[in-house]
C-alpha cells in the first residue's frame, strides 16, 4: 500500500468515526434536550393563558353575583308567585284600584343558565296613580324589563288605561359552577319621596285632557252718549239663556269607529261624554262632522251638529253652544242634507227656498 492510499483510507476513517460519534451524542443528549425545551415553552404558553383566565373570572363572578342578588329568588316556583305579589303591591301603593286590574302570568325565553318569568299586566285609574306606579317601578331595585308600554285614555271620565309587560329573570344556582349568593330582602315601596316630584309635570301637563280652547280677548267699544229723556224706560228683563248654551265642545274624538263628543259644563266643572243620538236640552246631537271648513277667517277641521226642530246648528272645537251657527242645507254632511224635488241652488238658503216654494 502506497502512502497516498494510507493517508486515503485514513481520512475516510476519521469522517466515518466523526459521524458516528455525531449520531450517537445527538440521539443521547440533542433530541431529549431540545423535545424538554418545546414542552417547557408549551407549558409556559399554557401557564399564562391560565393565568389570564383566572384575572378575568373574578371580576365576572362578582358580577354575577350581584345580578342574581338583584333577582327575586332562585326557585322558579317561587319566582312566579313572588312576581305576582310584588306587582300587585306596587299597584297598591299607586292607588290603581281593582277596576280593570289583571295580571297574567307567562313563560319567556328559556337557557341553560336562566330562564325569563312575566307578566301582562292591565290596570286602569287616574293618570296621577299611573304616575306613582311607573315610578315605583322604575325605583324597583329588582332585576326586570318592560315592554309594550301603553297608555290611552279611558272611557271613563278623568282615567287613562295602562298595559306592559313585565320580564324578570330566575337563575339556576344547582350546578358546580352556578353562583352561590341569593336574593336580598325587597325593601317597601314609598311613593311619598323626593324622587317622586320630578315626576309632577307630566300630571300637570296631562296630554289626555279634553282640549279647551283659549278664551278670546274681550272688544273694548267706546260707550255712546245716551240722549236724555223725559221719561226713564223700564228695559225689559233679558230672557236667560238655556242652560246648555253654557256647555264647551272639549273634545271630538272616536273610539272603535264610533265618534264621541265631551261637553265640560262650567257649573258642575266636570265633562260628559255624548254619542251621536243624544239630547243636549232641547237639542239633538245628529252628527260628529270632521270636514275642513272655513270659520272665522281660518280653517276648522271638526265640530258636532246639532238640530232643533227642523234647524241645523254647527258648535266647533273649543266653543260653548251658545256660540253654534246656523248651517244651510249646502253646508251640512251629504247624510244630513235635504233633496227636495225644488231643490234650491247651492247660493240660496233655506229661507229663500221656503219663500219661494210658498210663492
Amino acid at each position: 500500500m502506497s502512502r497516498s492510499q494510507k493517508i486515503i483510507f485514513l481520512t475516510v476513517g476519521v469522517y466515518v468515526v466523526g459521524f458516528v460519534a455525531y449520531l450517537a451524542v445527538n440521539s443521547m443528549w440533542i433530541q431529549p434536550a431540545r423535545r424538554l425545551d418545546n414542552l417547557i415553552r408549551e407549558r409556559r404558553k399554557d401557564l399564562h393563558e391560565q393565568d389570564i383566565q383566572t384575572r378575568g373570572r373574578s371580576p365576572l363572578r362578582r358580577r354575577l353575583d350581584e345580578t342574581v342578588a338583584a333577582t327575586l329568588d332562585t326557585d322558579y316556583a317561587q319566582v312566579r308567585e313572588r312576581v305576582r305579589e310584588r306587582l300587585m303591591e306596587l299597584l297598591g301603593q299607586s292607588g290603581l284600584g281593582p277596576t280593570g286590574l289583571s295580571v297574567d302570568l307567562f313563560d319567556g325565553v328559556r337557557r341553560d343558565a336562566f330562564r325569563e318569568v312575566g307578566a301582562a299586566v292591565q290596570a286602569s285609574g287616574r293618570l296621577e296613580d299611573v304616575v306613582n306606579f311607573l315610578y315605583l317601578l322604575q325605583s324597583e331595585p329588582v332585576l326586570h324589563r318592560v315592554d309594550n308600554l301603553s297608555i290611552t285614555p279611558s272611557r271613563r271620565d278623568g282615567a287613562v288605561d295602562l298595559r306592559f309587560r313585565y320580564v324578570t329573570l330566575v337563575f339556576d344556582t344547582t350546578s358546580g359552577d352556578a353562583p352561590k349568593t341569593l336574593p336580598a330582602e325587597l325593601p317597601e315601596p314609598q311613593v311619598a319621596s323626593a324622587g317622586r316630584e320630578l315626576y309632577d309635570s307630566i300630571v300637570q301637563r296631562n296630554l289626555f285632557a279634553p282640549y279647551i280652547r283659549r278664551p278670546e280677548p274681550p272688544v273694548v267699544s267706546r260707550p255712546r252718549p245716551q240722549r236724555p229723556t223725559e221719561r226713564p224706560q223700564q228695559s225689559p228683563q233679558p230672557q236667560q239663556p238655556p242652560a246648555e248654551d253654557s256647555f264647551r265642545v272639549v273634545g271630538l274624538p272616536t273610539m272603535g269607529g264610533e265618534a264621541l263628543v265631551y261637553l265640560r259644563d262650567p257649573d258642575q266643572e266636570q265633562v260628559s261624554t255624548y254619542n251621536v243620538g243624544d239630547r243636549v236640552g232641547r237639542m239633538t246631537i245628529v252628527a260628529v262632522d270632521y270636514r275642513r271648513m272655513r270659520w272665522r277667517d281660518e280653517y276648522s277641521t271638526s265640530r258636532v251638529v246639532l238640530r232643533s226642530g227642523g234647524d241645523y246648528w254647527a258648535v266647533e272645537l273649543g266653543d260653548t253652544i251658545g256660540q253654534r251657527r246656523p248651517l244651510r242645507n249646502r253646508d251640512l254632511p251629504v247624510e244630513l242634507r235635504r233633496v227636495p224635488s225644488d231643490a234650491p241652488a247651492d247660493d240660496e238658503t233655506e229661507a229663500d227656498a221656503d219663500a219661494r216654494a210658498r210663492g
